[in-house]
């Protein structure tokens, strides 16, 4: 129900004109912006390079933790 109701604020504020961004503080959507963009980056570095996020440990400290961990 709680999706649906979300999706129909959604519809009509898509017919309005009216966004999220409008709501927020522009120096907020700046710098998720910026956040955003430096994920992609990483993603798109570790796709070219065919790297993986994760190894077969996920402890901090190990050896085969993966380039994120």
């Amino acid at each position: 129900m709680e999706r649906q109701l979300c999706w129909v604020e959604g519809q009509s504020r898509e017919k309005s004109g009216a966004s999220v961004e409008l709501a927020l503080p522009q120096d907020v959507v700046s710098r998720n912006r910026y956040y955003l963009s430096a994920i992609v980056d990483i993603v798109k570095l570790f796709a070219v390079n065919e790297l993986s996020f994760r190894d077969t440990e996920e402890d901090l400290g190990s050896l085969h933790s993966g380039l994120i961990l």
